[in-house]
């Protein structure tokens, strides 16, 4: 006689089940204890921080455009120059409340949104440079 084992599946399906919904009901209960939500200031915040670094990054890789080739390494060379904006959000908004790992995928997503905006101007820019330098005699 061979057994396939097919009888303790829905055992398992149902422990796993009720495991997950245990360990979803602590996490809920525990997070509401010690997260809360975003203010309109803590938005205000965010949305002043990312068009302070969308600005500073802009203008840091313009200005070294001409220095560096490799558009994306002086892109990335303006992202860490204006950091210290990003970084300076994420301490006042994790010391007034917030999840930090929240925070972290805001800020993920404010540095994703200005390289994702400024890669084409730049490779276009780095494009006219190129091509008006090989213009002149």
């Amino acid at each position: 006689m061979r057994r396939n084992g097919t009888g303790a599946r829905p055992l398992i399906a149902a422990v796993l089940v009720l495991c997950g919904w245990a360990a979803s009901a602590f996490a809920q209960q525990q997070g509401d204890a010690t997260r809360r939500e975003f203010s309109d200031a803590d938005q205000q915040a965010i949305y002043e921080a990312q068009e302070q670094f969308d600005g500073c990054t802009e203008q840091a890789a313009v200005a070294s455009l001409q220095d560096d080739v490799d558009v994306r390494r002086v892109l990335g060379n303006a992202v860490q120059h204006c950091a210290g904006t990003l970084d300076e959000l994420n301490r006042s908004l994790v010391a007034s409340g917030l999840d930090p790992g929240l925070l972290y995928g805001v800020i993920r997503g404010i540095k994703s949104h200005t390289i994702q905006r400024l890669l084409p101007q730049l490779m276009a820019a780095r494009a006219q440079l190129q091509s008006a330098g090989s213009a002149q005699p």
